[in-house]
């Protein structure tokens, strides 16, 4: 009698690690598409934060009226060192992102003298 495999048997061999490798793949990939919508979230709040620091020793140029805004661009927060060039990749498609974080005053009566931060991208 001859020891070994079947043909059948290496198939099936063959088949279960061909849906094992699948389950894994779709796994990993699912889990790095999340990762890369969470970087993208966090670049928008480090952006958001760096308007924010750049506005407090900037006040002479913040809006003072109710609705009035400044853009703050990415390359001026760069410049003058409130982020890093290196945050300046998108971790979606590893291309440099351009955009501008919009400062806007609003007068609440329920807080006083707020500016609110919005983080908008452009075109490069």
């Amino acid at each position: 009698m001859k020891k070994g495999f079947t043909l059948i048997e290496l198939l099936a061999v063959i088949v279960i690690l061909g849906v094992i490798a699948l389950i894994v793949t779709s796994s990993v990939t699912g889990t790095m598409n999340k990762s890369k919508k969470s970087l993208s979230s966090t670049q928008t709040k480090t952006f958001e934060d760096a308007a924010n620091k750049w506005g407090t020793l900037n006040a002479d140029k913040m809006p003072t009226s109710n609705g009035d805004y400044i853009d703050v661009d990415l390359s001026t927060l760069d410049s003058d060192g409130y982020i890093d060039s290196s945050e300046l990749n998108d971790p979606s498609n590893n291309k440099k992102i351009c955009g501008f974080v919009r400062i806007t005053y609003k007068d609440d009566s329920n807080t006083k003298n707020t500016y609110t931060y919005e983080f908008n991208k452009k075109s490069c």
